[in-house]
C-alpha cells in the first residue's frame, strides 16, 4: 500500500462528548476530526490534567497534525478529573475505563474501528492499563516518558516518592474549587488546602509523615487511598503489585512505541518497558519499538537548559517525533507498510551527537569498562580529591568518609546541569578520571559497586555520574540510589557498626561519548532531596520516625574491597 495524501479539510472540534462506563459513570471527551463524514482511525488521549488545558502543551500531541494525516483524535478527562464524573480511582478504574472507551470509540460513525492511544507521563500508564485489558479494537499504543509502570525491585527499592502526594492534593483542591463537592465543605477546606499546596515541601518533612496536616482530609476517599499507598505501604511489595508497578507484560498483545529523553529519568523505565515487551509480550507486542533522544521531560522534546552542545544533528523541533508517531499509527491502524524496514531501537548518542539504529539492547559489542575508586591519600576526607583509575587501589589504600546529617540534605540536581558548585559541600565524595585521549562511547546500563560501612544501622548511598568539561563544569549525566536496608531484596537487613558491605547502585541507562580532553567524575553522598526521600539512619521507616541520627559513612577501596564504577563501553 502507498501512503495516503494528507487531508486538506478543516478540523472540526466537538466538545464534551459523553461516554458511559460499565458502572454507570460518565466520562467526557473532546473530538478533533476532519469536516465531513469519512470514517477514520481514532487516536485516544486519556488526560488527567483537564482536557481544556491540554492545548497549552500540545506540542507533539497537537490534534491538527494527526487530523491532517487522516486520523481522529479523542481527548478524554479521566474519571474524577475535568468534567468527568466519579472519583479518580488510581490503579483500579484505569484499565476498565480505557477498555470501555476504546470499544465505544470503535462503534462511532466517524471511526473505522481501529483505535490507537498516545500520551506521556501518567497517560503512558493509562495506555498500558487499557492494553492489559485487551480491548479487541486497540491496535497500537505510544506510551511516552512514563515511569509509572516500573518494577521498583529493579530500581531504587524502598524509597518513598512523596511528590505524588502533592500532585493528588492539588488535583483534589482543583476539583473542590470547581464545585464537585458540597459548598459548605468547599468553603471550609479550600483556604486550608491552598496553604498546604503552597508549602508542600514543609509538609513532606513532617514526621511521622502520615500525620502531616495535609494528610488529614478524610472527606476525600481518593486522598486517603493515596496516603495508604504512598505513605503507609510505599515499601510493601504487595501494594506495589496492586498498583501495577510490576506489570506482567505477557498481558500486553499490541505493539508499543516508547519514547523518552536521556535527560529524563523515565528513560530507564522506557527501556525496561521495551525489554519487557520484547521478552514477555504476546503476539504483536514483540514488534514494539523505542526512541531515546537528547531531551528533557515534556511534550516539546526539548534540550532547553541542558549545559551541553548537541550539534546540528539534534534539534528542539518536535516535528520529527510527530512524523514517527504518524508512521507508527499508519503501520498499525491503516496497514501501510513502511517503505524501508527500520531497526526497532533508535537513540541519540550524546557527545558524538549522532542518531543510531540498532536491533538489540544492550548493544551486542558492549564491554564492561571498570574504573576503580582511589583516594588521593588523605583519610576521612570530605573533599573532591578522589580518583577513578583503571587499576585497583593498593591494599593499604586509605578509606574516604563523609558525614551525613539528615538535617542538612543535599538538594536534587537535574540531569544535564552543572554540579561543580554543589560538589563544594563537605558531605559529597568526588572521584575523577584522567582526561580521555580519544573520544570514547558508553551505551547501556551504568552502575557502581561500593564497599561501604556506616556508624548507623541504616543509611542511603547516592551516586551521580558526570562529564567534566575542559572549562571545569561537571555536567550530570545520570544518578541512582540504594537504601542500605534493601540492598539485597525487599527483606530489610540492617547494618552492623563498622562492618563492610557490598552495595550496588544502578546509576541508569546512558548513551554518552566522552570527548577527547574530558573526564569522568562520580559523586557519592547520602541524600538527594526531593528526588528521593531521606533516611533518618535509625533503622526505622523514615516516614514513621520522628528521630534522626547523624551518620559517618565510609567508602572502602583497596585490593580486597574494590569499589568501582562499571560503564558499558562500545569499542
Amino acid at each position: 500500500m502507498t501512503r495516503e495524501k494528507p487531508i486538506e479539510l478543516r478540523m472540526e472540534i466537538i466538545t464534551n462528548i459523553p461516554t458511559a462506563m460499565r458502572d454507570g459513570i460518565t466520562l467526557y471527551g473532546n473530538l478533533y476530526k476532519a469536516e465531513g463524514n469519512k470514517k477514520c482511525p481514532t487516536i485516544l488521549f486519556r488526560y488527567i490534567f483537564k482536557k481544556e488545558r491540554a492545548g497549552r502543551n500540545w506540542k507533539i500531541y497537537n490534534p491538527e497534525f494527526y487530523v491532517k494525516a487522516g486520523y481522529n483524535v479523542f481527548v478524554q478527562d479521566v474519571r474524577g478529573t475535568g468534567v468527568s464524573e466519579g472519583e479518580f480511582e488510581r490503579f483500579t478504574a484505569d484499565g476498565k475505563d480505557g477498555y470501555d472507551t476504546i470499544e465505544w470509540l470503535a462503534t462511532q460513525p466517524w471511526c473505522d474501528g481501529n483505535v490507537g492511544m498516545f500520551g506521556n507521563f501518567y497517560a503512558g500508564f493509562l495506555q498500558f492499563a487499557a492494553a492489559a485489558e485487551r480491548p479487541p479494537h486497540l491496535k497500537a499504543i505510544c506510551p511516552f516518558q512514563t515511569s509509572v509502570v516500573l518494577n521498583r525491585d529493579n530500581n531504587n527499592r524502598g524509597f518513598l516518592f512523596s511528590s505524588h502526594i502533592g500532585w493528588c492534593l492539588s488535583r483534589i483542591l482543583e476539583r473542590v474549587k470547581e464545585g464537585w463537592y458540597d459548598e459548605e465543605l468547599a468553603n471550609r477546606l479550600i483556604p486550608q488546602m491552598e496553604v498546604y499546596v503552597a508549602n508542600y515541601q514543609k509538609q513532606v518533612l513532617y514526621r511521622p509523615l502520615r500525620d502531616m496536616p495535609a494528610a488529614k482530609f478524610d472527606e476525600f476517599p481518593i486522598f486517603k487511598d493515596y496516603i495508604d499507598h504512598l505513605v503507609v505501604n510505599y515499601d510493601n511489595p504487595d501494594y506495589i503489585h496492586k498498583e501495577g508497578k510490576d506489570m506482567d507484560f505477557s498481558r500486553i498483545n499490541v505493539p508499543a512505541f516508547g519514547c523518552a529523553g536521556w535527560f529524563d529519568v523515565s528513560r530507564n523505565s522506557t527501556i525496561d518497558q521495551y525489554l519487557g515487551l520484547i521478552k514477555d509480550g504476546e503476539g504483536l507486542a514483540k514488534e514494539s519499538e523505542m526512541l531515546i533522544g537528547p531531551w528533557i521531560p515534556g511534550e516539546a522534546m526539548s534540550t532547553e537548559g541542558i549545559e551541553l552542545s548537541f550539534g546540528e544533528n539534534s534539534t528542539e523541533e518536535y516535528i520529527g517525533v510527530v512524523q514517527r508517531m504518524i508512521a507508527w499509527f499508519d503501520r498499525w491502524l491503516k496497514g501501510i507498510t513502511p517503505a524501508q524496514k527500520k531497526d526497532p531501537i533508535e537513540f541519540f548518542v550524546v557527545g558524538k551527537n549522532i542518531w543510531r539504529s540498532e536491533k538489540e539492547w544492550p548493544l551486542t559489542n558492549t564491554v564492561d569498562k571498570i574504573y576503580y575508586l582511589q583516594s588521593a591519600g588523605r583519610a576521612n576526607t570530605c573533599l573532591g580529591n578522589g580518583k577513578l583509575s583503571p587499576n585497583k587501589a593498593s591494599v593499604n589504600q586509605k578509606v574516604d568518609s563523609f558525614i551525613y546529617d539528615p538535617n542538612n540534605l543535599v538538594p536534587s540536581l537535574s540531569i544535564g546541569k552543572d554540579a561543580s558548585e554543589l560538589e563544594k559541600r563537605g558531605d559529597i565524595l568526588v572521584y575523577t578520571s584522567e582526561e580521555f585521549t580519544q573520544d570514547t562511547e558508553f551505551s547501556g546500563l551504568a552502575s557502581a559497586i561500593l564497599y561501604v560501612s556506616s556508624s548507623a544501622v541504616d543509611t542511603d548511598f547516592m551516586v551521580r555520574i558526570m562529564d567534566v568539561l575542559p572549562n571545569g563544569k561537571a555536567v550530570a549525566i545520570s544518578d541512582g540510589a540504594t537504601r542500605a536496608r534493601y540492598r539485597n531484596s525487599w527483606e530489610p537487613e540492617l547494618l552492623e557498626h563498622g562492618k563492610v558491605y557490598e552495595v550496588e547502585v544502578k546509576i541508569g541507562y546512558i548513551s554518552y561519548t566522552y570527548q577527547k580532553g574530558h573526564k569522568i567524575r562520580i559523586d557519592i553522598t547520602s541524600s538527594n532531596f526531593m528526588k528521593f526521600d531521606y533516611n533518618h539512619n535509625t533503622g526505622l521507616r523514615p516516614a514513621d520516625d520522628p528521630n534522626i541520627v547523624v551518620a559517618v559513612n565510609t567508602i572502602h577501596h583497596n585490593e580486597i574491597y574494590d569499589s568501582r564504577l562499571i560503564l558499558p563501553l562500545i569499542p
